[in-house]
């Protein structure tokens, strides 16, 4: 029945092509589509879909054990001209004890074998698999511990998974789970205390995406350790999103070292540098308290950070933000700009014409993979998001940006 049922949401994608935004581009969230991968490519040959993008989500430890089934999925998709991208693959945490606990099973053991795979399949299938170096990944939850933390960042310097997505990401107590039920019982769910109410709102801004459905909640909680807690916090400050409805004297004192995070290498042995700092700090166990060592050591990773990089922030990419905020609406061919962002190292901006969106982020050039659709002298553009039809107007928006950007971030080319 999955099978007949996918064909007929397919065909109706077909039939309807002219009005879809990316006639080409399907996200399955069928959980057999994966697991029967095979079927489904033979399924997709039989209707005579043309070219066309497959977005499919596998687990590690799933992809290694549906090696065949991929394989032949691959060898379809080749010969038809179809490409099979993967989606980001739930590691959740690199922590034994917490992955038992988010009843996730996943060993590094898994993760290394997958990476594997998948390097091979592109060689063999280059252009037709496409995966981008992304875990789903859960690091803070209720009972993280310092120990937790220390073997999530051993496992980050084996598999590099981008730093600041994954140092920030925390656990979403839905509605019904198991796991709020364990957290109530353990009285971590539904903090009283102000300052734990006001650091989870902090981490909202860290969303993992875990809510499937608009009426789920994501209800509040604290954590166990209140060093943990302080690890988290200072984190979120250091690396995630800023948030100016929630700023405090933390934002103002790391301010100066957010350019730290732009650097994966330095974040990481700025993370390094906070547990060290946490694990000897004698004093309260707040963040406050921890800060003044942190900063200590901040201060020597800052010297390790590329001078490229170190150039690039963080007045240019404010600059490049207000240039864009100011553009015409009577150059942008009946676009207007929604709203632009600086998340880190990069630039949000989010364009909409009549109610579809069309949202690029800017990033460093060195930041540039598979996603990127244009590598410039001194940035990359990424698209955000299911991917429109790319018609005159949009190539007429883009080169506009481009034109504004490249007055202020474009680099000499390299000799």
């Amino acid at each position: 029945p999955w099978l007949a049922l996918l064909s007929r949401q397919l065909r109706a994608a077909a039939d309807a092509r002219e009005t879809l935004r990316d006639p080409r581009d399907f996200v399955i969230e069928a959980a057999r589509a994966a697991t029967h991968v095979d079927r489904f490519l033979d399924e997709v040959r039989r209707l005579g879909l043309p070219p066309s993008r497959f977005r499919l989500w596998f687990r590690c430890d799933e992809l290694l054990d549906l090696a065949p089934r991929i394989e032949h999925a691959l060898a379809v998709a080749r010969e038809d001209g179809h490409e099979i991208w993967l989606r980001p693959m739930g590691v959740e945490n690199f922590s034994p004890t917490e992955n038992q606990r988010l009843n996730k099973g996943i060993t590094r053991a898994h993760v290394r074998g997958a990476l594997d795979r998948i390097a091979a399949w592109k060689r063999a299938y280059p252009g037709t698999l496409r995966q981008g170096n992304e875990f789903g990944s859960i690091l803070y939850t209720p009972w993280t511990t310092l120990e937790d933390l220390r073997q999530n960042l051993d496992a980050a310097r084996e598999f590099a998974p981008e730093p600041r997505f994954f140092l920030t990401r925390r656990l979403m107590l839905l509605s019904g789970s198991a796991i709020l039920r364990l957290a109530e019982r353990d009285g971590l769910a539904h903090p009283a205390d102000p300052a734990a109410q006001r650091r989870f709102e902090r981490m909202r801004a860290c969303d993992p995406g875990c809510r499937r459905f608009p009426d789920e909640q994501d209800h509040p909680w604290t954590f166990a350790d209140p060093l943990t807690a302080a690890v988290c916090e200072i984190t979120l400050r250091l690396a995630g999103p800023d948030r100016p409805e929630h700023r405090t004297a933390l934002d103002v004192a790391l301010a100066p070292y957010r350019h730290v995070a732009d650097d994966p290498a330095a974040l990481l042995d700025a993370f390094q540098s906070l547990l060290d700092a946490a694990a000897a700090h004698p004093g309260p166990p707040t963040a406050e308290a921890l800060l003044p060592a942190f900063i200590a050591a901040l201060r020597r990773v800052e010297q390790a950070v590329p001078a490229a990089t170190r150039a690039l922030m963080p007045a240019k990419w404010d600059e490049a933000l207000a240039a864009i905020a100011r553009l015409r609406p009577a150059w942008l061919r009946g676009f207007a700009v929604d709203g632009v962002t600086r998340d880190g190292p990069s630039l949000e901006v989010r364009f909409a014409r009549d109610g579809h969106p069309f949202h690029v982020r800017v990033a460093p050039r060195d930041d540039a993979g598979e996603a990127s659709f244009l590598v410039h002298r001194g940035f990359a553009l990424i698209h955000e998001g299911a991917w429109p039809a790319f018609g005159d107007d949009h190539r007429a928006l883009i080169a506009l940006a481009v034109r504004v950007l490249d007055r202020l971030l474009g680099a000499p080319a390299a000799p």
